[in-house]
């Protein structure tokens, strides 16, 4: 159900279409629109409660009809999607999908008929997904999180042959990434790598240096093989990427002379250069890298901060956007203008275009 908030006369109004169609317009009577949302379920349920029959019944409101069951539990949909719903069958992060459903139905409980996912319901629920603990300190859940989520519960409900939830989608707007790597953080991260006792850490060094010369995302780096790396012709190729395509990077001197160096040392009994390293691993060694650095709640310094870097670099030094968009392996340029950002030397370098003597 799509509802429009708006404020007459310091009162929020909830501006919705009833099952029929009909538009409807009711008063919270809450002074912010965060309280009205909160109040908006039992205001719907309520607005939506048929009227009373007659006079005799002043004291006996109708109640609406329950909604039919789909005779589908949570737990059966989920299953049933991870057979048949093509995008989960063929993805390569099929555990992170179990894990979001597992994270939904501490709410919803997997024994649950789906149905009971009404517009309603699920409104509430996304209010109080909203409440939750973000992942670092101070935070609440993003916008992308609660959508990732809903769009689940909606997978859910058409494998369970329910009606939609309808429950419209937050705004992610302004949550493009604009941070840059410094140079001086990408060392202090480089030594504390070398220096540390951690398992995996000179691993992990080796990696940092190489996810950001190639622009690859980390699953890509992780699952590369020997005999894609052709030391020849000083190049990587990535296959069955995010994309679902395949694509050849070219290697950078000291990128390749890293691969070669663990090729005959560290990773050479290895099916591949990382993969002494897993997910998890290097999720845990950047998490414990960024506290050492005085980062930890700096949301935006992530692994994949080295892809954004990367491609960002390729672009201060003058290529183009296509030329960014194979290099990174995008579908759509589109996309690679949300990773690139300027910086300010190539923003400079642009405005001295202008100091040649033309007017």
């Amino acid at each position: 159900m799509n509802i429009r908030y708006f404020e007459k006369r310091g009162t929020w109004w909830l501006d919705f279409r009833d099952a029929s169609g009909a538009r409807k317009r009711v008063p919270s009577h809450c002074t912010t629109q965060a309280a009205a949302e909160k109040a908006a379920p039992a205001i719907i349920a309520k607005a939506l409660t048929p009227a009373l029959t007659s006079e005799n019944d002043s004291q006996v409101a109708i109640k609406a009809p329950a909604p039919a069951k789909c005779g589908m539990t949570f737990y059966q949909a989920f299953e049933k999607g991870m057979k048949e719903r093509e995008k989960w069958v063929t993805s390569k992060d099929r555990k992170g999908i179990r894990g979001g459903f597992k994270a939904m139905v501490e709410y919803w409980g997997e024994d649950s008929d789906v149905s009971k996912a009404t517009p309603a319901a699920v409104m509430t629920w996304r209010t109080w997904l909203l409440k939750q603990p973000g992942k670092t300190k101070d935070s609440t859940t993003s916008h992308a999180t609660v959508n990732h989520k809903l769009s689940m519960l909606s997978v859910l409900l058409g494998i369970a042959g329910c009606p939609p939830h309808t429950v419209k989608h937050l705004s992610t707007r302004g949550n493009e990434r604009m941070r840059r790597l410094r140079d001086s953080e990408l060392a202090s991260l480089r030594q504390w790598l070398l220096t540390c006792d951690r398992a995996g850490a000179l691993s992990m060094h080796s990696l940092v240096t190489v996810a950001l010369h190639t622009a690859a995302r980390q699953g890509e780096l992780l699952k590369l093989l020997w005999e894609d790396v052709y030391f020849d012709r000083g190049a990587v190729l990535f296959r069955d990427t995010k994309d679902h395509g395949s694509r050849t990077v070219p290697l950078s001197i000291q990128a390749a002379a890293i691969l070669l160096d663990r090729k005959n040392g560290a990773a050479k009994s290895l099916a591949g250069p990382f993969a002494d390293l897993t997910k998890s691993r290097v999720v845990d060694l950047w998490a414990e890298g960024r506290k050492a650095l005085g980062l930890a709640d700096d949301v935006e310094f992530v692994f994949h901060t080295l892809r954004h870097e990367g491609l960002s670099r390729i672009a201060d030094d003058g290529h183009n956007a296509y030329v960014i968009k194979d290099f990174a392996g995008h579908a759509s340029v589109i996309t690679t203008q949300r990773y690139v950002k300027s910086g300010a030397a190539a923003l400079q370098a642009a405005a001295n275009v202008f100091n040649k003597g033309t007017t």
